[in-house]
């Protein structure tokens, strides 16, 4: 599952992914550094494919989503890195293959 930036804001940014068949609930999780062993925290459940996290300012924010399979499996999204104090940077945001102009 891979995510992608659907929309930024001044003070939020929009996160969406493709449904999954058979799949009722998604898991969204943030952290604000990506290593082997960090936890991240869990931030909301949803039932629809995108969610919208309020920015930190100066944080980075690094989001996973999972959700449990057939066998019930948890099955996590590949890592969206978003920095917040770099918004207009193309580089500030690793957008999961959305284009940008």
């Amino acid at each position: 599952m891979k995510l992608r930036i659907k929309d930024i804001q001044d003070e939020q940014v929009t996160i969406e992914w493709d449904k999954v068949e058979g799949v009722q609930e998604y898991c969204v999780y943030w952290s604000d550094k990506d290593t082997p062993t960090m936890q991240y925290r869990l931030t909301t459940q949803v039932s629809q494919t995108q969610y919208t996290l309020k920015k930190a300012t100066h944080v980075p924010h690094f989001i996973k989503v999972s959700y449990t399979d057939q066998n019930g499996d948890t099955v996590y999204s590949d890592c969206l890195l978003y920095t917040s104090d770099a918004a207009d940077e193309e580089d500030s945001v690793d957008n999961g293959g959305k284009e940008t102009n």
